[in-house]
C-alpha cells in the first residue's frame, strides 16, 4: 500500500492512495528475511486493486509518501503496530524513516521543503489515513481487479503510436525514467513474423517494462484508439499472446544484427529515423 501527498497541474496538494497484491508471486525480502521495502514499492508492487485518489494519478508532482510493505494476508493488526511504530520513530529525529516491526515494513519520505516547515507530523497523519481507508476495504480487493493495462494506439502518417494513459502509468513501478511513447514505422512490422499487430505487442511489453507473464497477471493489455475510445485489439485477455516462433525469429534477428528482437533493440528500431525514444520526467511515485 502507499499513500502520496501530491501536487497537481492546478498547483494544489491532493492524497493519492493505491494498493496492491502479490498473489502468487515471491514478495521480496532482504538477507535478513524482512520484506525488501525499496524493491517492492519501487520496482515490483505488485497488481493494483484499489485507488483511493483525489486528482487524476500520473504526472503529479509528489510532494511525500508512505509505503507499507506486508504479506497479503498480513493482519490489520500487524499493519497498525507498524504504523505506530514510524509514528515514534517520526518523533524522535530526523529521516529516513523506515521501521519493520512484525513483518510489515513502512516507509515515510518527503521532500525538503515539507519536512523543514514543521507539517511533518501533520503530512504523516493524512497519509496514514489513506492508508487507514485501504485497510478497512481490504476484504474487497481480490473480487475489484482493475483490468487490463489500457495503451493508446494513434495512427499516424509514419507509422503507428503507443503511449501509456495516466491511469495505467498509474499502475506501473516506480522505476526511474521511462519511455513515454513508441512510433511504430510501417517498415518495423517486416521484422515480425506476425506482422503489425505483433510488433505491437512487443512494443506494448516493452513500454510497460514487463514481460508476458507479468502483463497476464495484470489482465492483459488493451490497446485503445484514444480519438473514439474504440477498442483496436487486445492481448493475453481472452486469447494467448501471438509471438513470433523462435527460430524463425532467430534468423531474422541475425539478418538485422544478430541476437534477438529484445526490447531495448525495439526501441532502437522503432527510433529509426526519428529524435529517439522520447524519455518520461520522473513524477508522480504511483502505481
Amino acid at each position: 500500500m502507499t499513500a502520496l501527498l501530491v501536487r497537481g497541474d492546478d498547483g494544489r496538494e491532493h492524497l493519492n492512495a493505491f494498493a496492491f497484491l502479490h498473489g502468487r508471486a515471491k514478495l521480496p525480502r532482504t538477507p535478513d528475511g524482512y520484506p525488501d521495502i525499496s524493491c517492492v514499492a519501487d520496482f515490483e508492487p505488485g497488481r493494483c486493486v484499489r485507488e483511493d485518489t483525489d486528482v487524476r494519478p500520473g504526472g503529479n508532482a509528489v510532494l511525500g509518501y508512505l509505503d507499507v510493505v506486508c504479506p497479503d494476508d498480513a493482519p490489520d493488526r500487524s499493519v497498525l503496530v507498524a504504523l505506530d511504530k514510524l509514528k515514534y520513530a517520526i518523533a524522535r529525529g530526523t529521516g529516513p524513516w523506515t521501521v519493520v516491526e512484525g513483518g510489515v515494513a513502512t516507509r515515510l519520505g518527503m521532500v525538503f521543503g515539507v519536512e523543514d516547515n514543521g507539517r511533518l507530523a501533520a503530512v504523516f497523519a493524512s497519509l496514514r489515513d489513506r492508508i487507514d481507508r485501504i485497510l478497512k476495504a481490504r476484504s474487497t480487493f481480490a473480487s475489484e481487479p482493475l483490468g487490463p493495462l489500457l495503451i493508446w494506439l494513434r495512427t499516424l502518417p509514419g507509422g503507428l503510436e503507443l503511449s501509456l494513459p495516466a491511469s495505467t502509468q498509474a499502475r506501473l513501478p516506480r522505476s526511474a525514467a521511462r519511455t513515454a511513447r513508441f512510433l511504430l514505422p510501417s517498415d518495423v512490422a517486416l521484422h515480425f513474423s506476425g506482422g503489425a499487430r505483433a510488433a505491437l505487442i512487443e512494443g506494448g511489453y516493452a513500454l510497460l517494462g514487463r514481460g508476458a507473464k507479468q502483463v497476464r497477471s495484470d489482465g492483459g493489455m488493451r490497446f485503445i484508439d484514444p480519438e473514439s475510445g474504440a477498442e483496436r485489439f487486445s492481448a493475453g485477455v481472452d486469447e494467448p499472446v501471438p509471438t513470433p516462433p523462435r527460430a524463425k525469429a532467430r534468423r531474422m534477428a541475425k539478418k538485422r544484427k544478430g541476437g534477438r528482437m529484445t526490447a531495448a533493440k525495439w526501441r532502437v528500431a522503432t527510433s529509426s529515423g526519428s529524435k529517439g525514444p522520447v524519455k518520461s520526467r520522473r513524477r508522480e511515485r504511483r502505481p
